[in-house]
This record gives C-alpha cells, structure tokens and sequence, in this order.
C-alpha cells in the first residue's frame, strides 16, 4: 500500500505491512496541523500496523480525498496487467472541522486500457465499489 502527497505527487510506501486476498483494511488519515497529517494503515485480519507522519506544504486545503485502487505502471509506463481482484468495498467517511463529507456525489473514475474497461466503480451510500470487469 502506499500514499500519495500533493502538491509534490510523490508516492510513498508504508513500511511493514502486507495484504492477501480477503484481508479486511482500515485506514485512517488526521490532519495534525494545517500542514501535516498522520497516516494509519492496519490490516485487520493479521493485525499489522504501520503509521507514517505526511509534511504537505502548503496548507492543506482540505478540497479532496480519495478512495482508489490504482493501476501499476512499469518503467515503460505501461499498466502491469490486472490480476482479477473480483470486488473490493470500501467503507468510505471523510471529516473537516466542519463535520461529515457527503460522498454521493463523488466523481467516478473508471479503468479503461487501450479502449478497454478494466475496472469500474460505484458509490451507494457510504459504500465505495470498485469491481474488476
């Protein structure tokens, strides 16, 4: 798993933990200050945790968060093939100071490789759905 920053759009792993089919993840992200955040990632079916501290910058503006599973690229740049990974829910919440995010109105992307859908999403409810097609 790993993190992206921006305005820098690095990605950043987190450091001892793993995933397998079927494990169940809970992330939690919490501004600590107007420019940095505490990332927690734990893998619930093994109990492996791993918590990293995230400098943004500039002031975090607090405009966007993201559920997502996202595509590999290799060094050619091209997309390392999907593995059939069936469905993935997300159970998604995101809070400002101001209270609850509404993520009905979410954007959705989908996959799509050489005009060729990959993966597609869905949002129902607090319920992110990502399906391989």
């Amino acid at each position: 798993a790993f993190w992206t920053s921006f305005p820098d759009g690095n990605s950043h792993f987190f450091p001892s933990v793993s995933f397998v089919q079927g494990d169940n993840i809970t992330v939690s992200i919490a501004m600590t200050n107007a420019t940095s955040s505490t990332a927690v990632i734990t893998n619930e079916s093994t109990d492996e945790t791993s918590t990293v501290a995230i400098e943004t910058g500039p002031i975090c503006s607090q405009a966007e968060v993201g559920w997502l599973l996202q595509a590999v690229f290799d060094d050619s740049n091209d997309i390392i093939p999907y593995v059939d990974f069936g469905t993935v829910n997300i159970t998604a919440s995101a809070e400002t100071s101001s209270g609850p995010v509404d993520i009905s109105n979410a954007t959705i992307v989908t996959t799509v490789q050489n005009g060729t859908t990959l993966a597609s999403a869905s949002v129902e409810g607090g319920i992110v759905t990502i399906a391989f097609v």
